[in-house]
């Protein structure tokens, strides 16, 4: 029982370990040539994608 409880609580600790959490910046920017380019319409993420308006 013991040995099970242990065995229990190192893989726990080795998955915690492990995990890599990632946050993303809420905001973009658009980078033209080293400059910023500040648009009308801010760009978006729709589906896991970057829509970013440009003409």
């Amino acid at each position: 029982m013991k040995k099970r409880l242990v065995l229990v609580i190192s893989a726990i600790l080795m998955v915690s370990f492990f995990t890599v959490i990632a946050f993303a910046n809420s905001t973009i920017k658009l980078i033209v040539n080293g400059s910023e380019i500040k648009p009308d319409v801010p760009p978006q993420i729709i589906n896991g994608r970057t829509m970013v308006p440009i003409k």
